[in-house]
């Protein structure tokens, strides 16, 4: 039997069934259908977290009631959601990260050196601020951090006269005639030495000139003889020098010396009696 035209009216006009709802919290339905959309892309989203959504082809999953209490998903925040930490990105895209892991390298790199000092280049430290050029090779040594130590100052000692040089007098030639033989001039050659240069009256061919001298105050006696200086005569005068050459003194200690001239008999020139002394001082 065929229904009335009325009843096809009602049948027509009878309301729609509303989907079938899930309840998240108290409060809070999601339709099914909506739910499952969600889901499908938070699974895409853990995948593929780095691919555009045009990229990928999504196949629907639905996710099916059960009776029992149904194991729910944990929830991700989307991706898409953006808040006050989320760092400025070009508009229209989104930032890509890869890590070397991914592309078959190591994320880190060893070297061990067995047997040489590790060597940092010095594009390291072009930030800081300090003087390369105060850097050795390898790693920076700042010279204010490291100085080295200071090098022990070097005391040294001269052999100073006590005495004006004879030669330099005016009436030296006088002298000279006097004492038959007179110091020209002494002084220190090195550390522990004594340069001098004597002039002798030419009484005769034969002579020799030697310098008697002590650094204990005569307590001990040592005797140099003078060479003879070639072209040095001048008149009836000439040249002599000697070099006394002693051990290292101590400061404060004294050098005294007198000269003894042989040809025809012993002249003597000791400075009027005070003898020449030369005295170390420290520099």
């Amino acid at each position: 039997i065929l229904p009335s035209i009325a009843e096809l009216e009602i049948d027509v006009s009878s309301p729609t069934p509303e989907p079938e709802k899930v309840e998240i919290n108290s409060g809070l339905h999601v339709s099914t259908d909506k739910l499952n959309t969600l889901l499908r892309q938070l699974e895409v989203d853990k995948l593929y977290p780095n691919q555009e959504e045009d990229d990928i082809l999504l196949s629907p999953t639905p996710i099916h009631r059960h009776d029992s209490v149904q194991e729910r998903p944990k929830l991700r925040k989307c991706s898409s959601l953006k808040t006050s930490r989320t760092p400025p990105v070009t508009p229209g895209g989104r930032k890509i990260v890869r890590f070397a892991d991914i592309l078959g390298l190591d994320l880190s790199s060893v070297k061990i050196f067995s047997d040489q000092i590790p060597r940092i280049p010095k594009a390291a430290f072009e930030d800081l601020d300090v003087n390369m050029s105060d850097y050795e090779v390898g790693s920076p040594i700042s010279k204010q951090s490291f100085l080295p130590n200071p090098t022990p100052a070097v005391t040294t000692t001269s052999l100073v006269p006590m005495f004006n040089q004879p030669g330099g007098e005016s009436h030296f030639f006088q002298t000279l005639m006097d004492r038959k033989v007179c110091l020209e001039n002494a002084f220190m050659d090195g550390p522990s030495a004594i340069f001098g240069v004597v002039r002798v009256l030419n009484i005769s061919f034969h002579k020799s000139v030697t310098v008697k001298w002590t650094v204990n105050d005569w307590s001990t006696v040592a005797e140099t003889r003078c060479q003879y200086v070639k072209g040095s005569s001048k008149g009836n005068t000439d040249k002599f020098s000697f070099k006394l050459v002693m051990a290292s003194l101590a400061v404060g200690s004294r050098v005294q010396f007198c000269l003894k001239y042989d040809c025809e008999g012993e002249h003597w020139d000791s400075n009027a009696g005070n003898n020449y002394v030369f005295q170390v001082f420290l520099n």
